[in-house]
């Protein structure tokens, strides 16, 4: 018997190089991002690593593609990352993907921007 797992990584915080704005892309700005992905699994039974997804990893292929790409949009970051999470997690069924940018470059004082994305297979 498997279950679906709710596998969470929450408030991760990293510099990326992503923005509308040419400074932004050059200096960089701080991101705060929370993944969930709904696993289809039987951790709860084999109590093993490979029959779930580590959120280590998961925490790690977001960091590892910001720092390899520049993103106009926040929307593109997170869907980009959902395509990988899809991609090299065959468990994983759907992933939620909230990125927001921590002070954004605007008017209005805010505390940060962001997006929400869901991605099914």
């Amino acid at each position: 018997m498997s279950g679906v797992f709710e596998v969470r990584v929450s408030g991760l915080r990293f510099r990326g190089f992503h923005g509308v704005f040419e400074s932004e892309r050059e200096n960089g700005n701080e991101f705060s991002a929370s993944v969930a992905a709904s696993v289809e699994g039987s951790a709860d039974e084999t109590d093993s690593l490979s029959d779930t997804v580590d959120y280590s990893a998961l925490a790690g292929l977001l960091v590892s593609l910001s720092d390899s790409r520049s993103f106009m949009t926040v929307e593109g970051l997170a869907g980009a990352y959902a395509a990988l999470v899809l991609e090299r997690f065959p468990l994983v069924s759907s992933v939620e993907v909230v990125i927001d940018k921590l002070s954004p470059p605007m008017a209005a004082d805010v505390v940060a921007c962001g997006v929400r994305l869901v991605r099914s297979r």
